[in-house]
C-alpha cells in the first residue's frame, strides 16, 4: 500500500475532574498521563499495516520535535516512510484533554503549507517508484494534497482510493472510489438526500461513491450504476470515533484488493469502523479483531494466550494496561463504577474473571448464580471493558505476573492474596489503586434481597 496524505501527531493528555476553576467556569482537570498517536494519514497507514499491508507512507513534516516523534512512532509501527522535513512550516498537532472518558478540549497547532518546490519534485518522484497494488489519497486540507501529486497518483495503473475534502475533490476524477462522509458530501453535492448525494459524487467524478453515515453505515453507488444501496452497520457502544474514518476506508482497500465485491467490502469497511469507535481515541484495528467480529465471535473474551500476544502488542504502542478482577456474579452498579474509574487510568482495561469452581471454593454452596461464560458475555457487553479473561486460581497473582499492567485496581477490600499480588504490582514499578466503596451494593445483598423477597 502507497499512502499519501496530511499527516499529524494525536497527543492525548488524560487526567481527572472533581471540580471547577475558580478563575473561570471551566473544569481543573488533574493530569494522570500523556500519550503520543499517530494522526491523520498516518493513522490510515497503521490501520493498514496492522490489517496486515506492507505500507509505505508519503508527506512532509516540519523540522521539529513533533515531527521526530512521529517518525518514531513510523517506526515502532513498521511504516516505511518518505517524509520532507522542511524548516518553514511546523508539524501538525492536535491535543486533546480528556477526562472520565470524556474529551474536555481540543487545541491545535498548525500551519498550513503547499509543499515547497523542492518538497514537490522529492513527493512526486517517491509517488512515482514506490510498488503498490493500491494507492490511499488521504487528504486533510492542510496544504500537501496539490493538484500535481494527485495526477502523479492518478497516472499509475493501481486503483486509487481518494478520502478528501470537498475542495479537491475535482483532483480526484476518475479514481477507484471516494469516500467522503456525509458531511463532507454535502458540501460537495449540496442538499438532497443521501441517495441523491451519493449518485450526484458518483456522476461528476466518475466513481464509484461511498458515503460514509455514521451509526447509520454507508450509502454506496457504484459507477455507472443507476441505483444506490445502503450498507447498514451493527449498533455499538460508541466510545470515541476519532480516526474511525480512517479505520473505515483500510478496511475497505484491503477488502477490495482480496477479491471482495464492492458491497462486500463496504460490510467489511463498516465491521472495521465499528470496531474502532469502541476504543478510546485514535485506535487501531487488528487483523484478529476484524476476523473474530466477522465471524460473530466476542472477540473481547480472550484465552490467557491471547492475551499476552494482545498487551505484549499494545506496549509497543505504547497503551497504558489496567487490571482488576473478581467474580462478577450478580452485575451491579457498585461493579460499573470501579470498572468506570479503573479505565480512566489507562487505555486498556483487562478484566480477570474467575471461574466457576474458583467461585466455588471461595464462596461457598450455591455460588455463582450466573456460569463464568454468561458473566464474560455481559462484562465484554460494556463498552469499558476491554478484554476479559477467565481465571481458576483462587488469585490472579499468575496472570499479573504475565501480563505486567500499569495499573491494577481494586475497589475497597483487599485479602491476603491480594496483598500478595500488590506487593508483585509494586516490584516492576506498577500502581496499585484502591478506587474505595464508591456504593455498598454487593452481589450477596442482593442475593439475601431476592431471597427475603
Amino acid at each position: 500500500m502507497l499512502v499519501v496524505g496530511d499527516i499529524m501527531l494525536d497527543e492525548f493528555i488524560f487526567g481527572d475532574t472533581n471540580r471547577i476553576n475558580p478563575e473561570a467556569p471551566v473544569p481543573v482537570v488533574l493530569v494522570r498521563r500523556k500519550e503520543f498517536r499517530l494522526g491523520g494519514a498516518a493513522n490510515a497507514a497503521a490501520n493498514l499495516a496492522a490489517l496486515g499491508a506492507q505500507v509505505t507512507l508519503i508527506s512532509q513534516i516540519g523540522n521539529d520535535e513533533t515531527g521526530k516523534i512521529l517518525t518514531q512512532l513510523l517506526d515502532v509501527a513498521q511504516i516505511k516512510h518518505v517524509l520532507v522535513a522542511r524548516d518553514d512550516m511546523i508539524t501538525i498537532k492536535k491535543t486533546r484533554i480528556v477526562a472520565r472518558n470524556q474529551q474536555v478540549v481540543r487545541f491545535d497547532e498548525e500551519l498550513i503549507c503547499p509543499p515547497s518546490i523542492e518538497a514537490l519534485k522529492k513527493t512526486i518522484l517517491a509517488t512515482s517508484s514506490v510498488p503498490a497494488d493500491a494507492i490511499l489519497l488521504s487528504d486533510y486540507n492542510k496544504g500537501f494534497v496539490v493538484k500535481e501529486i494527485v495526477d502523479t497518483l492518478k497516472s499509475r495503473d493501481v486503483p486509487l482510493f481518494a478520502d478528501v475534502k470537498s475542495a479537491h475533490a475535482e483532483f480526484v476524477k476518475e479514481a477507484f472510489a471516494v469516500v467522503p462522509n456525509i458531511h463532507e458530501a454535502i458540501q460537495f453535492a449540496g442538499s438532497g438526500t443521501p441517495e441523491e448525494i451519493v449518485a450526484k459524487i458518483s456522476c461528476a467524478l466518475n466513481t464509484n461513491a461511498i458515503v460514509k453515515l455514521g451509526d447509520r453505515g454507508a450509502i454506496v453507488h457504484a459507477k455507472d450504476s443507476k441505483t444506490s444501496f445502503y450498507v447498514p452497520t451493527k449498533k455499538r457502544a460508541v466510545h470515541d470515533v476519532t480516526g474511525a474514518g480512517d479505520t473505515f476506508i483500510s478496511g475497505l482497500i484491503l477488502a477490495h484488493l482480496a477479491g471482495a465485491k464492492l458491497e462486500e467490502c463496504v460490510i467489511i469497511a463498516n465491521e472495521t469502523a465499528g470496531i474502532a469507535v469502541e476504543k478510546s481515541g485514535t485506535a487501531i484495528v487488528q487483523q484478529e479483531e476484524l476476523f473474530a467480529s466477522l465471524n460473530q465471535k466476542n472477540n473481547k473474551i480472550v484465552s490467557k494466550e491471547e492475551l499476552l500476544i494482545k498487551v505484549r502488542d499494545l506496549k509497543k504502542e505504547g497503551r497504558k494496561v489496567v487490571f482488576t478482577n473478581g467474580c462478577f456474579d450478580i452485575l451491579h452498579a457498585r461493579h460499573i463504577r470501579i470498572l468506570s474509574r479503573a479505565k480512566d487510568f489507562g487505555d486498556v482495561l483487562i478484566l480477570a474473571l474467575n471461574s466457576d469452581a474458583s467461585i466455588h471454593k471461595l464462596k461457598g454452596e450455591g455460588r455463582p448464580v450466573n456460569t463464568e461464560q454468561e458473566r464474560a458475555e455481559v462484562l465484554a457487553g460494556l463498552g469499558i471493558v476491554d478484554y476479559v479473561v477467565i481465571f481458576d486460581e483462587e488469585s490472579p497473582i499468575s496472570l499479573i505476573d504475565a501480563l505486567r499492567p500499569e495499573f491494577f485496581v481494586k475497589g475497597n477490600s483487599v485479602s491476603e492474596a491480594g496483598k500478595k499480588e500488590i506487593d508483585l504490582v509494586n516490584s516492576y514499578g506498577g500502581q496499585f489503586v484502591l478506587t474505595g466503596s464508591l456504593s455498598d451494593t454487593s452481589t450477596t445483598k442482593t442475593i439475601e434481597k431476592i431471597r427475603q423477597n
